[in-house]
């Protein structure tokens, strides 16, 4: 019966023990405790006290205390140790364990863990499951431990897990206090930058400002140069006049039967007559009634002629000057004068006006000036009648009559300047030469004279502040020539234009010697005959074959003019050659040819030895007295090319006419039979 209620009793106990592990339900313990006192009878007060402690008091370490007491005092009664009896089969039984002993040792576990003291409860359980194997608490203890030991293990990977996330959360904060204390490192490094940067910047700054306060200090003395450079050579000279209104008066003069030879010219002077003048019946008769093309241009070029006198009265109005009209007594008859003049200029100036229109074929080309003859002012101690040069567009008749039109704005008429029969002889006196050059501007078989652009000077009062600019100047001491080289600058143009000499101030090693020669002719020219276009261009040409025949400096080329005349800096359009006023760029086209010429062939340029220069700028050659000329420089003369210039090296020599062969028309001369041949081989191939 006793070991019935045993294993009955140990049956309930390990059942009941393990809802212990789990929940630790109190109120089951008590009546387990009940059970066991029942069963145990026992006088071991310990383990009582231990058991209230536990489950009444809570006081866990009291009850570790009480709990070792009871097993002490278990251990000290003989009777309550593990044996082993003989059965009624005579079988050797093991007795079964004290019950005392396993349950405090294993309420000992549970006091350990309820202090946290998991090691010792681990080893008060493993003990009590290694001492007490087959008991049903020692069974609870080996599942206790284990769960003990899952949970450390659990724990501690959850500990690990934590610390590692700690230890991760601390690199990472570690990272970004290492990044925020990198970016403000890097921030104090860019703010060091920057002042240092910033100073440095002061400090070229500061140094910049230095170095042109130096830089300022030594230009000083070239800066009067400077500024009259700027005003002389830079200098916008108004010689252009808008298209003016032709009216019946003055298409009445063009259409006189003394100029206006064609055949119906009376139909349209019947029309003038009218009371109805229309300009569009006029354009309408002047077409109808013309023969050719060629009465049609006359009738254009009558036109173009009259448009030109109109413009010189306006350009000398516009600079305040009082002009008579003496052109139109023609109609009015109020003066025989007419016939010896155009315009009158203050009562003093008498102007014989001729206008060039540009070439139909090339605009860039100049249709010549002609003068059949210089005529005199009676009225005025036969003082010689200045020729005014005018330059316009060659438009139709409808162009003409409304001057309104965007092709007369697009084109403008230009005043070139004046010249007269004593200029011509004056310049032939200074620059021809025996054996060297030669000039003669007559027509070929027809009376009068070529008037090339070059032989006009702009009327003095264009050039009043230019004058004043270089007076300004003449007493200053020119600087080194190191110095102006310093700041890249040309000073020998605006030098010459005042009339100095750069040779009284430099040393001659900084020059040629040709460029030393030209300076000092030019300077002689401008002493006598001031600053003239038509002494510059034809001392240019003098000098140019002078070094041909001479033949002595190697370093001459004839681009060299151009710094010697231009300031590159100033005048970019190349229109104020010493601060004269050269529309057309005569200087520099001048200069252009003779380089173009001289790169040629060298050799053969300076086989020549005697040159002319005849009609509109054609240079010709000659090596002996007898041998006929070759040209080197001229225009083309073909009836639909108007090429210009043609220049020996870009063309070659006609073997009939000795004259250049145009490269695009292969023209040479009119009446050269080879032209003929060579044109319809030309045309042939294209």
């Amino acid at each position: 019966m006793i070991d019935m209620l045993d294993d009955k009793a140990t049956q309930e106990d390990s059942e009941e023990a393990e809802e212990t592990t789990s929940g630790e339900n109190s109120a089951f313990l008590v009546r387990s405790l009940e059970v066991d006192l029942e069963f145990l009878r026992s006088d071991n007060m310990n383990f009582y006290r231990a058991n209230k402690a536990y489950y009444e008091d809570r006081n866990y370490a009291k009850a570790i205390e009480e709990f070792q007491a009871s097993i002490e005092y278990e251990r000290s009664q003989p009777s309550n140790f593990l044996g082993s009896v003989k059965d009624s089969t005579n079988q050797t039984r093991t007795k079964r364990p004290n019950d005392v002993i396993t349950k405090s040792m294993y309420w000992i576990g549970e006091s350990y863990i309820k202090l946290n003291q998991i090691d010792q409860a681990l080893e008060m359980l493993e003990q009590l499951s290694r001492n007490f194997s087959h008991h049903y608490l020692g069974l609870a203890a080996q599942r206790r431990s284990a769960t003990l030991l899952a949970n450390q293990k659990c724990e501690r990977a959850k500990k690990d897990l934590e610390e590692r996330q700690k230890a991760l959360e601390l690199r990472k904060q570690k990272r970004r206090e290492s990044e925020k204390q990198r970016k403000l490192e890097l921030a104090n490094q860019k703010r060091e930058r920057a002042k240092k940067d910033l100073e440095e910047k002061q400090r070229k700054l500061e140094l910049r400002k230095q170095k042109e306060e130096e830089k300022r200090i030594r230009r000083r003395p070239l800066e009067p140069f400077i500024q009259a450079a700027k005003q002389v050579l830079g200098a916008e000279i108004k010689a252009t006049i808008n298209s003016p209104n032709l009216n019946p008066r003055d298409i009445q003069l063009v259409t006189l039967k003394e100029w206006y030879k064609g055949p119906k010219g009376w139909v349209i002077r019947q029309q003038l007559s009218e009371n109805d003048f229309n300009k569009e019946i006029l354009i309408e008769i002047a077409k109808q009634n013309a023969n050719d093309d060629k009465e049609l241009e006359e009738l254009e070029r009558l036109l173009s002629a009259r448009a030109a006198e109109k413009c010189v009265m306006d350009f000398y109005q516009r600079y305040g000057h009082h002009v008579e009209d003496v052109s139109i007594h023609q109609v009015t008859d109020e003066s025989p004068d007419w016939g010896k003049y155009d315009l009158k200029i203050n009562d003093e100036l008498s102007l014989d006006v001729k206008n060039s229109r540009h070439s139909k074929q090339n605009p860039d080309s100049y249709v010549e000036h002609c003068v059949p003859s210089f005529k005199q002012d009676r009225n005025n101690h036969n003082r010689d009648v200045m020729i005014a040069g005018v330059l316009s567009p060659n438009l139709p008749i409808s162009n003409i009559l409304y001057p309104e039109s965007p092709m007369n704005q697009d084109t403008p008429i230009r005043f070139l300047g004046l010249t007269n029969k004593n200029k011509l002889t004056e310049i032939k006196d200074e620059f021809e030469t025996p054996n060297l050059l030669t000039i003669n501007l007559k027509r070929q078989s027809m009376r009068g004279d070529f008037l090339p652009a070059w032989m006009f000077d702009c009327p003095e009062f264009l050039y009043e502040r230019r004058d004043t600019e270089l007076s300004k100047i003449l007493k200053q001491t020119v600087p080194e020539y190191d110095l102006w080289k310093e700041f890249n600058l040309n000073p020998i143009p605006i030098c010459t234009a005042a009339g100095i000499d750069i040779g009284q101030f430099w040393s001659s090693e900084v020059l040629a010697s040709w460029e030393w020669s030209f300076l000092s002719a030019v300077l002689d020219r401008r002493k006598e005959h001031g600053l003239s276009l038509p002494y510059l261009f034809l001392g240019i040409l003098k000098h140019f074959l002078q070094m041909v025949s001479a033949n002595e400096d190697s370093s001459y080329r004839p681009s060299g003019y151009k710094r010697l005349v231009y300031d590159s800096n100033i005048d970019r359009d190349y229109n104020m050659p010493l601060g004269i006023y050269d529309p057309l760029k005569t200087i520099y086209n001048l200069i252009a040819s003779l380089d173009k010429l001289w790169d040629a062939d060298p050799e053969l340029i300076r086989s020549f030895k005697m040159f002319r220069l005849a009609g509109l700028n054609i240079l010709r050659g000659g090596r002996e007295k007898n041998e006929r000329d070759k040209t080197l420089i001229a225009y083309c003369g073909g009836p639909k090319c108007g090429k210009d210039p043609l220049v020996l090296g870009d063309c070659e020599h006609c073997h009939k006419c000795d004259m250049l062969i145009c490269p695009e028309c292969k023209f040479c001369s009119k009446n050269c039979s080879e032209y003929n041949l060579r044109i319809r081989e030309f045309e042939k191939s294209q």
